[in-house]
């Protein structure tokens, strides 16, 4: 497990105050002019402006600076650029998160790497957070060191077993410590949801540590996967990116049945989002 254990609780940010505080949240029209959508809506100047954030997370985390107040600002500043290159945001179900004293598991599908950046600037005004990801991501240039200014626990995605003992212990400890933990249960990110790779591991987590899981269905495909750099797809405007937060769901008996309850509403998002993008 990567993390740093000394956080600074998060104080009042004047110049984004209210900013996630609601229920939802959807990104206002653009009022982008025609000649400034042509010039700077395209895939190398918007992640030209991605590693901006990405060199300003890593420098703050080699001077041992990433405060979980920093990280809150650099995933809005991500959230802010996405929007100015013409992404739309579509958010609900955040009360049902802000409503829960203490910490909490969020269990969902797992499409691109856009979840992983933006979700925490939407829970750390009211939770500290620890995310779940693959130890690969610490072996990408600077992304990996910015990686190492936050808790993560670190899996392999390639022994099940291993990294099942991995979440259970290491996200144990880290709920134990009063961290929330964002889970993906799914084997890789994929734009179709397969409940088959969905497996069990965040329900059995949450039944041991006795906190509630927050289930997360999201559509973030407007941020693809890469052919040749999984983390460097196309950008595609037309789609929405869209989260959904559901009520809290406590764990009992074996699970099964509150896994079931976190695909259904996957699943019903994500068909409901689909008709309405296409």
């Amino acid at each position: 497990m990567n993390c740093r254990d000394e956080t600074t609780p998060i104080t009042p940010v004047s110049k984004i105050e209210g900013l996630f505080e609601e229920d939802a949240y959807r990104t206002p029209k653009s009022s982008a002019s025609a000649i400034r959508r042509f010039l700077t809506w395209n895939p190398p100047h918007f992640y030209f402006d991605f590693f901006k954030v990405v060199k300003n997370g890593a420098r703050l985390a080699t001077h041992n600076e990433y405060t979980r107040q920093n990280w809150f600002d650099l995933s809005c500043d991500v959230v802010r650029f996405i929007e100015s290159h013409g992404g739309r945001l579509d958010i609900a179900g955040m009360s049902n998160f802000q409503k829960v004293d203490g910490p909490v598991l969020f269990v969902g599908n797992h499409m691109s790497i856009l979840e992983t950046i933006v979700i925490p600037c939407l829970v750390l005004k009211y939770k500290e957070l620890c995310i779940t990801m693959k130890k690969q991501l610490f072996d990408i240039p600077l992304f990996g060191t910015l990686l190492t200014g936050f808790r993560t626990v670190a899996v392999s995605r390639e022994n099940p077993i291993d990294d099942y003992k991995t979440i259970i212990r290491e996200g144990g400890k880290s709920v134990e410590d009063g961290y929330s933990i964002l889970l993906f249960p799914q084997t890789t990110r994929t734009t179709d949801f397969d409940p088959e790779e969905f497996n069990s591991v965040g329900v059995k987590l949450a039944r041991r540590v006795g906190v509630p899981i927050i289930p997360v269905a999201l559509k973030t495909d407007f941020w693809g996967n890469g052919r040749f750099m999984k983390d460097l797809g196309p950008v595609d405007r037309g789609k929405t990116i869209h989260f959904r937060f559901g009520e809290p769901i406590t764990v009992t008996g074996n699970g099964k049945e509150e896994n079931q309850r976190i695909i259904d509403f996957i699943q019903t998002n994500l068909a409901e989002w689909r008709s309405m993008d296409g």
